[in-house]
């Protein structure tokens, strides 16, 4: 036994498998990788916010303009304005 030790090649690969063994037992890389995984994910989803926060910001500056507001009430009220073409579309029947 001693002799194994008095070897430093010997010493260092045995403490290198005993550390690697240590560390795959405790799920420490294991740990790591699904950390990595989960800073992706997240680093994705701050990325998507940020462009959704961008595209909020630029339609509130656009709440003061009045033809904005006008726009907005056209498409999600259907109001129209005096003098506006209007066309109604009846559905029809099928013989």
């Amino acid at each position: 036994m001693t002799k194994i030790f008095s070897n430093t090649k010997y010493t260092l690969i045995i403490c290198a498998l005993f550390l690697t063994f240590t560390l795959l037992v405790q799920g420490s890389f294991l740990d790591f990788f699904k950390m990595k995984q989960y800073k992706a994910k997240i680093t994705q989803e701050i990325a998507t916010v940020q462009v959704r926060s961008k595209d909020l910001k630029s339609k509130l500056e656009k709440v003061n303009d009045p033809k904005f507001i006008e726009k907005q009430i056209k498409e999600n009220f259907d109001f129209v304005k005096e003098g506006d073409l209007v066309f109604i579309f009846s559905k029809s029947k099928n013989k």
